[in-house]
């Protein structure tokens, strides 16, 4: 995948040593592509600790958006979607005041498609589409969606 979207070859795979990537499939695959591994110790936070504050950056994030939208939990998931896409549009130091996506796509971010979370907005379908697919003669059963 990271070569078809970004034309770049993954060179380096960090994972822990749990069951799912010691598969000697798993590392054949691996070499047979030139991606080097790097295997950490099972279960040890302490080498794990950059994923560890990430995942805490997104569900505290998450849990602002749902209260600052008044949405309820079950909003989790397209709000951790929505962390994770604002996470990659937002400028790091460590990658000289860059974006994750300026990076890999070697474009400018784009913000223009960014809203407020938890906005409400319609669904626009033709109401041909409709009437041909769900067999609906009128648009007031159109529901509203949050994004």
């Amino acid at each position: 995948m990271v070569i078809n979207r970004q034309g770049t070859k993954l060179e380096v795979l960090r994972t822990d040593n749990e069951l799912e990537f010691v598969l000697e499939e798993f590392n054949d695959s691996c070499k047979a592509r030139g991606i080097k591994r790097h295997k950490m110790v099972a279960s040890t936070p302490q080498q794990n600790g950059l994923a560890k504050r990430m995942n805490k950056i997104i569900l505290e994030r998450v849990t602002c958006m749902l209260l600052g939208a008044g949405l309820p939990k079950s909003f989790w998931g397209k709000a951790a979607k929505t962390a994770i896409y604002l996470i990659r549009k937002s400028p790091s130091s460590t990658l000289n005041n860059k974006t994750p996506m300026e990076v890999l796509s070697r474009r400018p971010t784009n913000y223009e498609n960014l809203r407020v979370f938890g906005t409400l907005a319609f669904e626009h379908i033709k109401k041909a589409k409709l009437e041909a697919c769900h067999g609906l003669r009128d648009v007031s059963s159109l529901t509203l969606n949050h994004v």
